[in-house]
């Protein structure tokens, strides 16, 4: 059988007689979780208490999981291992850095190897028709021959056809047989000649290449050094973003953790409350029976102890939150019960609000990342400016393997330099240019921006830790006054000097003044986190912890 936990909590008063404790009756009234039993012997502190309601609920679930106890500082680490939002930026960095390597791969040549296999539906030829050849040469005989003829007649009379000079009718018949055999049968074969085609193969239908190509701009107009340049700009900001991120995680951890740790020291602080109140509430029952305390007064003193009552259950409550808000950002299971063993702290003496101004408006991480996107929108202003100015590059092309594609048709091997220079483009360069413009104006006011809110954000954080570390140097001697005034009042009623209002209002003085002291003390640790985050040294955070005043050395006091 399983008992409810606040069921034996609120049973341990009821055998409390007086001021003394009965540890047999307390036995009588264990807190069972599971298979264990518990048999309180003294009131619990908040740490007790959520041990037991976390063993409570492993008992139900059959595991046991022990309390976990962490540091500020080990909560920290736990934090930069399993945070999504840390790998998350780790990512933007990786990314970013190969955004710079791409763009410093303009500075190397560009080598391809490209190849193909063609099919044609017929091979490529060159084709001439032999008709106006032959055309020629029939006119070039037709002249020919009447010159022959005259050239014949004067050989005659001149020498080598001397002998035929004898003969006339024999040259004559001769010449004219001639004549009359050649002309038929030249231009039948002049005709037959005329009819053909004359074709010369130059390709197959069927070609394959294998080629490597290279394309090397030697002068872009400056566009390759202002690509190097953002892209070192945009590793700078991705890892601006990561400190930043890891920054903000600092902020929320210490709010966070400090949050959980208040939240178990006013849980303490209303829970010695209550029991005060009970214990009082005893005394005045058993006065109210003796007849030396009228109902009226022992019904005030009931009253202020259901008060009490409520604001520790609250506390509880708040407890409970805080410690799953601390549960989630550490990604602990619901199962283990965190407890925060840095105390709070704060620092009696801080650095002039001038020093954080200066510090902020060089290191503050939002401010810086507009700085660094300025600086790449005005270095594409400058490369819209270089679009003026023509591209020149080496190219080279080496045939590697061909097949039907004759080498004095396709040289193998192609060397030179070309340029482009674009002349007219719709005037597209001058609108890119404009709105590079804008954007950079428009980055350099969001920064001033930034750093005019930065300096009423700072001023309102040193504040808020002023105020703080006024409280607690207030509140520090109001909290041993107001524990001497219980101590006095407890000792005079017991006397029969003081009221039950007077012990009652001291008990509640004295718990409101120990929870703003404690709130100081959160609010101090809180805002100096967040101060620190703005200027961009969260590392520093720890030196000031170091070397502040911890909230432990007054809380931890008994009130006899």
């Amino acid at each position: 059988m399983h008992y409810h936990l606040i069921l034996g909590i609120l049973c341990w008063p009821v055998v409390l007689m007086g001021q003394s404790r009965l540890p047999q009756a307390i036995t009588l009234f264990p807190v069972r979780a599971g298979t264990e039993t518990f048999y309180p012997q003294s009131p619990p502190s908040a740490d007790s208490v959520v041990y037991l309601a976390s063993s409570l609920r492993q008992g139900e679930s059959g595991t046991k999981a022990d309390p976990l106890s962490l540091t500020l500082e080990q909560s920290l680490q736990r934090l930069n291992h399993t945070s999504p939002a840390l790998r998350m930026s780790d990512q933007l960095v990786g990314m970013a850095r190969a955004e710079r390597e791409r763009l410093r791969s303009f500075w190397y040549p560009m080598l391809q190897a490209s190849g193909a296999y063609v099919h044609m539906s017929q091979s490529v030829e060159v084709r001439q028709s032999l008709k106006p050849y032959a055309q020629s040469a029939k006119e070039w005989l037709g002249r020919l021959l009447p010159t022959h003829r005259t050239a014949g007649a004067s050989a005659v009379g001149s020498g080598s056809l001397g002998t035929l000079a004898c003969l006339p009718e024999l040259g004559a018949a001769l010449e004219s047989g001639l004549s009359s055999w050649l002309s038929p049968a030249v231009s039948s074969l002049l005709e037959q000649l005329g009819s053909q085609t004359l074709t010369f193969p130059i390709l197959s239908s069927n070609l394959t290449g294998v080629q490597a190509q290279l394309w090397w701009p030697v002068f872009t107009g400056g566009k390759r050094v202002y690509a190097s340049r953002i892209g070192r700009r945009l590793v700078d900001g991705a890892e601006i973003h990561r400190s930043e991120t890891k920054a903000t995680l600092q902020a929320r951890l210490v709010e966070a953790y400090y949050g959980l740790r208040l939240a178990q020291r006013v849980t303490d602080v209303r829970y010695r409350a209550w029991e005060g109140m009970q214990r009082h509430f005893q005394q005045a029952k058993r006065l109210e029976e003796e007849g030396m305390m009228n109902k009226a007064d022992r019904l005030f003193v009931q009253v202020a102890r259901d008060e009490a009552r409520r604001a520790w259950e609250t506390a509880v409550h708040q407890q409970d939150v805080a410690l799953h808000a601390l549960q989630v950002l550490l990604e602990v299971d619901e199962s283990v019960p965190v407890h925060p063993a840095s105390p709070l702290f704060f620092n009696e003496s801080l650095p002039p609000v001038a020093y954080f101004h200066q510090l902020a408006g060089v290191g503050n991480y939002q401010a810086n990342q507009l700085s660094l996107q300025e600086s790449i929108a005005n270095e594409r202003v400058k490369m819209g400016r270089s679009d003026y100015l023509p591209t020149v590059a080496l190219f080279g092309r080496q045939s590697l393997y061909t097949h039907h594609l004759p080498s004095h048709l396709l040289p193998r091997t192609w060397v030179g330099v070309g340029f482009s220079w674009n002349l007219f483009d719709g005037l597209r360069r001058e609108g890119k240019i404009r709105r590079a413009r804008c954007l950079r104006n428009t980055l350099h006011e969001g920064r001033e921006q930034v750093l005019d809110e930065l300096q009423v954000g700072i001023d309102r954080l040193y504040a808020v830790m002023q105020h703080a570390q006024d409280d607690v140097a207030a509140l520090h001697s109001t909290i041993q006054l107001s524990s001497e005034l219980l101590r006095i009042r407890r000792k005079s009623f017991d006397e029969g000097m003081a009221t039950s209002s007077d012990v009652v209002d001291a008990e509640t003085m004295l718990a409101q003044v120990q929870v703003a002291y404690l709130v100081a003390f959160y609010e101090y640790d809180v805002s100096l986190a967040a101060l620190l985050s703005l200027c961009g040294i969260p590392e520093t955070f720890w030196e000031y912890m170091r070397t502040g005043a911890t909230e432990e050395s007054i809380m931890d006091k008994e009130i006899v």
